[in-house]
């Protein structure tokens, strides 16, 4: 399933994921980077899926940026991303972009894969 570099080359930049709430995107990652965006440095996940097409997939809203910080995902692992669209915090004082994130290791077998929970422990103000 993976490109090889001359694919990616050719290729050029992936699109952006520009998902709408209950979208996702699944595949294998081909590569982590640090951007640097106006709120500080977040993570792009690119990751190429079933159909071939490659993503970018950047998490700067803060629960995508903490779950793919907490799972630590490598490059040939799967990864999942799902936006399950806005939810409002704890006080209804502010909403927040939730997200579910799975991954599965490249090195173990699916059954002994990774999960973060779907929801956000939301006992703190955003």
């Amino acid at each position: 399933m993976a490109r090889s570099l001359q694919e990616q080359l050719d290729a050029g930049e992936p699109e952006p994921w520009e998902p709408e709430a209950g979208d996702s995107v699944l595949g294998e990652i081909e590569a982590i980077s640090t951007r640097e965006g106006d709120w500080g440095p977040y993570t792009v996940v690119t990751l190429l899926d079933s159909n071939g097409d490659a993503w970018n997939v950047a998490c700067w809203d803060t629960v995508c940026k903490n779950k793919v910080e907490e799972l630590a995902p490598e490059v040939g692992d799967m990864i999942g991303f799902k936006f399950l669209g806005e939810k409002a915090n704890k006080s209804g004082s502010a909403t927040y972009k939730n997200w579910s994130v799975k991954l599965a290791r490249a090195a173990a077998p699916a059954s002994e894969s990774v999960e973060v929970a779907d929801g956000f422990d939301d006992s703190e103000d955003i």
